[in-house]
């Protein structure tokens, strides 16, 4: 996949910082881990066949972020990135996560905590939703 062809949104068309480090990076590439720690590579556009689900959104309305992603690679495994900036921008106060799963299961089971399984609409079972219901 090409950069110029992942999702975007009127708060997030800036895959190039989770992708590549910050804009400010002392390094270069996004690289991840598998979710048993064992180092799996950088994660690029062109590792990446598909976005399967994605959330970005600024929760004020400007320069922060907030962004979930779930991604399957080329080699048939999935990735997970979560990430986030605060009003300072990609390299005073932020974060960048990507893990790397065998499955689509074990990628949004391991790989997201609750609250990015929510924003990503993929509770587990037994998992409250937004509205508290089960």
């Amino acid at each position: 996949m090409n950069l110029t062809d992942l999702p975007k949104n009127e708060d997030w068309d800036n895959w190039d910082v989770v992708l590549s480090g910050t804009e400010y990076s002392y390094y270069e590439g996004a690289t991840a881990v598998g979710i048993f720690g064992a180092a799996v590579g950088d994660i690029t556009a062109e590792r990446i066949t598909r976005v399967d689900l994605w959330y970005a959104t600024s929760p004020e309305g400007y320069a922060s972020i907030d962004f979930v992603c779930l991604v399957e690679l080329t080699d048939g495994t999935w990735a997970t990135c979560v990430a986030w900036a605060d009003t300072t921008g990609w390299d005073c106060r932020s974060g960048i996560a990507w893990k790397v799963a065998a499955t689509r299961d074990e990628a949004i089971r391991l790989g997201l905590d609750k609250a990015s399984r929510a924003q990503l609409g993929v509770p587990l079972p037994g998992e409250a939703d937004e509205d508290g219901a089960r």
